[in-house]
Order: structure tokens, then sequence, then C-alpha cells
């Protein structure tokens, strides 16, 4: 099982970009999850980066690879939001928004509705969205009507192009942070 290394011994024994590499459980859900996998060896790359930059006392670049983990993490963490719609009336409007019953039956299990707060980051959406459109080339259309969080009953263009907006983000991001 993956550990990351907290310790100097530790992290001398297998820094932690090669140990989670080397983990046979990662190696199989990386599979399924390419892009999110190139998201985690950045964010261990980085770790060991700045790992090795506070021991040898360069404050500086340890800030730095600090935050490129911190920026690498705001994309994989969920803020699932609290659902205001039932499972069946998200089914129904699945259906009258034109998609086949076992489709509408999958989403409405999935589909999360905007609650009371601040609005959810739609980065862990648009990662996901993201990677289904590299693996099985989906419309927009689809990818909004699991991935939106907007808490309307029908995905409005608008949706779709907030998603379609974030991915964009999430491309510039991955350029810039070497995932």
């Amino acid at each position: 099982m993956f550990i990351i290394p907290r310790t100097l011994d530790e992290w001398n024994q297998g820094k932690a970009e090669q140990r989670l590499q080397d983990d046979p459980t990662f190696l199989a859900w990386r599979d399924r999850h390419p892009l999110q996998a190139r998201f985690w060896l950045a964010f261990c790359r980085h770790y060991d980066l700045g790992f090795e930059a506070f021991h040898q006392g360069d404050a500086e670049q340890a800030r730095v690879h600090k935050a490129a983990m911190k920026e690498l993490v705001s994309w994989l963490d969920d803020e699932v939001p609290r659902a205001t719609e039932t499972p069946e009336e998200a089914f129904t409007r699945l259906l009258e928004e034109g998609f086949s019953n076992k489709r509408a039956f999958k989403l409405a299990k999935t589909s999360p509705t905007r609650g009371k707060g601040r609005p959810v980051s739609v980065r862990w959406p648009a990662l996901q969205a993201h990677e289904q459109k590299l693996q099985d080339d989906r419309s927009w259309r689809e990818l909004t009507a699991e991935f939106c969080r907007c808490g309307q009953t029908k995905h409005a263009r608008e949706c779709q192009e907030k998603l379609r907006l974030q991915v964009v983000v999430l491309k510039k991001t991955i350029q810039q942070l070497g995932v």
C-alpha cells in the first residue's frame, strides 16, 4: 500500500513518486483513471521536490512546490453538494431531456444538485468530465447532465459552457504544472 514518506529516512528509502508508480493498486486504478493518476503523480513529484528543497534549506523552492501541490489537490477534492432533487425526480427530468431509460437511471443515481451555502467548486466535475471526454469522446450535453452541479432541473447551454470553460482552465493547469 502506498504511503507518503514523512521522515528523511523514509524519503531516502523511496521517493513518493516512485513509491506510487510501484504500487500495484495504483497501477490498476491508473488504467481506469489516467488523468487523475497523472495528477497524483504530479502531486508526488512536487512533494519530492519540495521535500528535497526543504531539507536543503531552500525555503523559496519548498514554497513553490507546496503551492503546486495545493493547486493539484484543489482539482482532486470533491465538494459534494447537498441534494435537493430525489433520484426519482432526477430520473424523470433526464427522460424529459431526451436520455435513454438506462442512461437516465445511471445519471439519476449519481446526479448531485446544489444546496445552501457557497457555490460548490466545479474543478472536480471538470476533471471527471475531461477524463470522460478523453476516454469516450462523449458530448458536452451528456457530460453536463452527469457532472453539472447547478441545481437546475434542466441544464441550459450556459451549464455546458461553464463546464467546457472550466475544462479549458484545467488544460492550462495541466500544462503549467507538467501533469
